[in-house]
This record gives C-alpha cells, structure tokens and sequence, in this order.
C-alpha cells in the first residue's frame, strides 16, 4: 500500500490490486466519540447518500449511478472504541475493462458531489429530506430493538457502561428532538475537523488517484490527535435480568480480555475466540448446542478496540442456567 499526505491529518492510501474489476473507495472521517452526536451521524448517513444537490431526485440520483456502469455509494456511521468514524463508500468498474478511460475521476466526482454539496440551503438541509430520513432513523431504532437479541445487546452495553455504553444506537428521544441546524452543524464540523483517511483498492496508480482527490475532496489541514484503541478497565459485576413475553431467553455476557488491537497479544487472544466461539467449530457451539440443544443459536466476539469479549446466545428460559454454566466452563 502506498500512502500520500494530501494536508495535515489528511492521508491518501491506495492499495494497486489487479484482482478485481472494481475499483473501490472509502473516505473516513474519524472524530472522537460523542454520544450525543449518534443521533445526528445517523440522519446523515442517510441523507448525504441519498440525493445531493446536482442530483436533487432519487430517479437523477439513480440515473447518475447507472450512467457509471452501475457504481453504488454508501454513507455509514459507526463507533469503534472511543472513535467515531463516518465513512463514505463507493464502487465502480475499473477502467480497463471499458472504453471510456475517465471512471476514476467520474466516481471521485460523484463521491464529491455526494458528500461535499449536499441538498441543502444555507444554515439547512432540505427540510423534506431531513424529516424523511429522520423518521426513516426513527424506524429503523424500533426495528432493530424489536429483535431481541439487539435489545439484549443495547441493554448489556448499557450496564457495562462506558464508551462501550455510547456506542449504543441513539434512541427515539434523541432522534425526535434532533434539529435541522444542529445536524448541519455537525456536518461541517466532520468535514472540517476530523482526521481523513482515502482508501482506493483496484487496477489504480497513487498519481492518478492523487489528482483525483486533489480536483474532488480539496480538505484542508486539520488539528486531528483523536484515538480509537482503549483498553477497557471495568472493575466489579452487575447483573440485570428482565422479563418480557416473547418465545426465547436471551443471554449477553461481557468480559474484560485485558487485551486491545495494540497488545502483541491480541493475535493470540483472537485465535483463542475463534476456538471459543467464533466458529461453528468452536466449543461453544459443539458443547452448548449441538452436543446437549441448549440454545438456538451461540457465538462469541472479540472487541479489539476496546478490550471486550462478548457472548451471546439464545435458549429457552429452562435452559438459561445449564447453558451458563458450560459458557463458563467453556472459557475455563
């Protein structure tokens, strides 16, 4: 990989790959961790990949990517650690395989016009689209916490408190009240504060892409000192148990690994989770499940940004203490 600094905290790394027919970019933005701007993140996540303001429809949107041979854009946001990182990603085909030989500066102008002019009028975005992706947020926190074993999750991360616990979807409440002039607030405080991070993997030169990001995403020097990794030093155990009427027990256990992405352990320790629980090979599956049919489902996850080892698995309510007592044994 090669890596080019573009300005400060501003950093180009293109990946030259022959084995695929796609060329794929993603430009991150990582800030620190604010709870209270979850809520915000993901209205623009929404919003900015849905229309822009050369593309003002869905149908000119859409007719936009399929004049590029069928490229696709996404906008995302997700905590990891005590980071936040909003990414803006996007795919076309490679160059080699067309007659036209501008694809890569094509799809740096539709990630530019996507995530650098947005539909929006002075201190707003377009207030019909703002409610509508609002609302769209809105719907997708229910649904998500209408499965259970998210709301089990959620739940879990709160008690554990923390970053951990701010990395928790943002609720209706906050959704509800977030303004238009406050998203786009953040929005330009992403784009003007946070460390940038350019990937390109494909059939690509570091000066072609160079050129591209120079004429598209023209940021300027930021102060950025912001870090992901922590290792998490919860001391004590809190237990909460609650009860609701549906068919299933879920169980979500949380551990502390002492161990983050910076340890020059954690190889060791994410070897020792996919022995665990990772893989349907792994203890916890062939003991729990498939040996004694304690639970539907199991599984473990390493959070190495955090230091975090996560359990969780799905049984009937008789179930609940047997299948804990061999998860224990299982990490013994």
């Amino acid at each position: 990989m090669e890596t080019l600094e573009m300005a400060e905290n501003v950093c180009l790394h293109v990946h030259p790959n022959d084995q695929f027919k796609d060329v794929s970019v993603n430009v991150e933005f990582m800030s620190p961790l604010v709870r209270e701007e979850l809520a915000g993140r993901l209205v623009l996540s929404l919003m900015l990949q849905d229309v822009c303001a050369q593309y003002p429809t869905k149908l000119e949107a859409s007719r936009a990517f399929d004049e590029l041979y069928g490229a696709t854009l996404s906008m995302s946001d997700e905590p990891k650690g005590k980071a936040d990182i909003f990414e803006c990603s996007c795919t076309a085909a490679d160059q080699r395989f067309l007659k036209e030989k501008d694809i890569l500066k094509r799809q740096f102008e539709l990630i530019g016009s996507f995530l650098l002019h947005p539909l929006a009028s002075g201190e707003r975005f377009s207030p019909e689209l703002f409610e509508e992706n609002r609302q769209k947020a809105v719907t997708m926190v229910r649904m998500a916490l209408d499965q259970p074993m998210s709301y089990a999750a959620d739940h879990a991360a709160t008690l554990y408190g923390g970053y951990y616990a701010d990395c928790n979807m943002p609720t209706e409440e906050e959704l509800k009240t977030l303004t238009n002039v406050d998203t786009m607030k953040l929005y330009r405080d992403i784009l003007e504060h946070a460390a940038v991070d350019i990937f390109v993997l494909g059939h690509v030169s570091l000066k072609d892409c160079a050129e591209a990001v120079r004429a598209n995403l023209p940021f300027a020097d930021r102060r950025a000192d912001h870090d992901m990794i922590y290792l998490s030093s919860r001391s004590g155990f809190d237990e909460q148990k609650e009860t609701r009427p549906i068919g299933q027990s879920y169980l979500v256990l949380l551990y502390d690994t002492q161990r983050n992405y910076l340890d020059p352990l954690e190889p060791a320790l994410m070897l020792g989770n996919g022995i665990l629980g990772a893989l349907p090979t792994s203890f916890l599956f062939q003991e729990v499940r498939e040996k004694r049919s304690l639970c539907y489902t199991i599984g473990s996850e390493n959070s190495v940004y955090e230091g975090i080892l996560k359990i969780s698995t799905a049984m009937e309510a008789k179930n609940t203490d047997l299948a804990r007592q061999l998860i224990e044994e299982q990490i013994r």
